[in-house]
């Protein structure tokens, strides 16, 4: 096992990454995964002064959940979306872009935090339009998945996509074969469940709003979840 590998995790959050930070975490690797945002904000603070962005977490193999967006006293901060500072400063990395279907990605950002993660990309956005945080989740994802991919289509052994809902754990194992052995038994997926969020501390109208969104989405997720009419 090399001692000096790093592998991003580059995807967005609600796409498994912390199934990827356990998965490695569980096959002898150090792994480190959001950190209450304090992953995001110590790479960030590296990247904007020139700086190894993994030079604050010495001896960390694996990084997943870069992100720092709950924090409303500072700007939205996703590592992720800067794969190239992470790529030219550690160009022998692995780079793992987890992905799944967008509409469910969506809804399960509505319902993340019992829906205070989706009352901090208002304030960001600044706007309290449910609609228009979803139509710019979308545009940003489109973005990244294409600058993902145009990126490392030149360095294919670098880069491996894994969807989370139909990829098997054999597909990771195997782009790390004769790099990293690692067991498929610690790949698990947690699963949302059946119930909607407490929705703790959100505003009435805006849960309501919240709820139409997901049931416009997938009427089917959404009565699923005790959703029933628009």
């Amino acid at each position: 096992m090399e001692s000096d590998l790093r592998v991003f995790v580059i995807g967005f959050n609600k796409c498994a990454t912390k199934a990827f930070h356990q998965f490695f975490s569980y096959n002898g690797l150090k792994s480190v995964h959001w950190e209450n945002n304090v992953l995001a904000q110590d790479m960030w603070a590296q990247i904007t002064g020139g700086k190894d962005p993994t030079g604050l977490h010495p001896g960390v193999q694996v990084f997943s959940d870069m992100e720092c967006v709950t924090d409303l006293d500072l700007p939205p901060i996703e590592i992720y979306l800067h794969f190239r500072e992470l790529y030219n400063w550690h160009p022998d990395a692995k780079f793992i872009l987890n992905t799944r279907a967008v509409d469910a990605w969506i809804i399960s950002r509505i319902y993340h935090m019992d829906g205070r993660y989706l009352d901090a990309w208002k304030h960001h956005y600044a706007t309290r339009d449910v609609f228009d945080v979803i139509d710019r989740w979308r545009q940003s994802w489109a973005e990244h998945h294409a600058a993902v991919r145009e990126f490392f289509a030149d360095k294919p052994d670098s880069l491996l996509e894994f969807d989370v809902d139909h990829d098997a754990p054999a597909k990771l194992c195997r782009h790390f074969e004769g790099v990293l052995s690692l067991d498929v038994k610690y790949f698990q997926v947690i699963r949302e469940g059946k119930k909607t969020p407490s929705w703790w501390g959100v505003d009435a109208g805006e849960i309501v709003a919240a709820q139409n969104a997901v049931l416009s989405i997938d009427p089917n997720h959404a009565r699923a979840h005790g959703i029933l009419s628009l």
